[in-house]
């Protein structure tokens, strides 16, 4: 009885979540399919003998014999696979909430590590400005590798958390109108110091077109951001990475280009994979893209590449324009 109640709370959750009842659902389908025999039966029946003749004497002990092996047929069949899909219905759910656990976890030990990683990163970065006694040279190098891993440990636990969050369900989009010209400028601006490092060409169409959306602008800064991180990962010294945004009837296209060694053909549809990376030379966890996709949708929104190997790629966002009423 317990196992029963179990089910049958856990069959609502999926119907809640589904917004249909895949029980029922299966047992129309089941009803219709019974439908096809029966209707053979009574053209048999009535469109071929014109008799209830058939149902007299040894014929008709036959007639029905094989009426109620078929329907006998039919209803164990129903139970057999009615069963079946139950129990797929439940190890669906348990394997749901095993995921849901997970992500708890992995949030709550991400956060734990992020407060004591940022601690260390700002202690570095006083010993580096000398607040705490002059810094010779050669250990201004060491502090500094340190301090940068510090900094890719951040962002790696950050990356993590937002996974988790999306994962959870727990990632809300608080919609105002944002200016996504004077966004994206200020971030180029951001990343001036990593173009700068690997001397690369930073080109776009600026001064952008003044456009407005109504969006959450975290998530969308975020989203840039990673396509801006990534492009710059993958380009090589002296490259060149392009940034264009223009305007559409009802939609924003924003366009992030660099002249890297391209995707292959094979890694096109994995790319916005979790733990997906082009080269496992590069560092990171492949989780930037994978964030920006989901984040981008969030915002009923699309994003696709265009890559050629020896050429580069071009990452394409669509975004529509007011997203005040879209709910997910």
């Amino acid at each position: 009885m317990q196992e029963k109640n179990q089910f049958e709370l856990e069959l609502k959750q999926i119907i809640d979540e589904l917004k249909e009842d895949p029980l029922h659902k299966f047992n129309i389908a089941f009803a219709l399919m019974g439908i096809i025999p029966m209707l053979g039966f009574m053209y048999l029946l009535v469109g071929r003998l014109f008799s209830i003749k058939i149902l007299e004497g040894n014929i008709g002990l036959i007639v029905l014999a094989v009426v109620f092996v078929s329907l006998m047929g039919f209803f164990i069949g129903h139970a057999l696979i009615k069963n079946m899909l139950a129990r797929l219905i439940n190890y669906m759910v348990k394997l749901q909430e095993k995921d849901k656990q997970k992500s708890i976890f992995v949030a709550n030990v991400s956060h734990e590590i992020k407060n004591p990683l940022s601690v260390l990163k700002l202690s570095l970065s006083n010993i580096l400005d000398g607040l705490l006694g002059r810094v010779e040279e050669y250990q201004k190098d060491i502090i500094k590798r340190c301090h940068d891993l510090c900094d890719r440990l951040i962002r790696f636990t950050t990356q993590t958390l937002d996974i988790s969050k999306i994962e959870a369900g727990k990632i809300e989009v608080k919609r105002k109108q944002v200016l996504l010209d004077k966004l994206i400028e200020e971030e180029i601006k951001v990343f001036e110091p990593a173009f700068n490092k690997k001397q690369i060409q930073c080109a776009s169409n600026q001064p952008f077109p003044k456009i407005a959306v109504w969006a959450d602008e975290d998530k969308i800064l975020h989203a840039v951001s990673n396509l801006l991180d990534n492009a710059i990962k993958y380009t090589p010294e002296g490259g060149r990475v392009s940034v264009n945004l223009s305007e559409e009837e009802k939609h924003v296209r924003i366009e992030v280009c660099d002249t890297g060694e391209g995707i292959p053909p094979d890694m096109i549809d994995k790319i916005f994979d979790k733990f997906e990376r082009i080269s496992s030379s590069e560092g990171g966890a492949g989780l930037g893209l994978y964030i920006a996709k989901d984040f981008i949708e969030l915002h009923k929104g699309r994003i696709w590449i265009e890559s050629k190997l020896k050429e580069g790629s071009k990452f394409i966002v669509l975004l529509p324009k007011d997203l005040r009423f879209n709910k997910r």
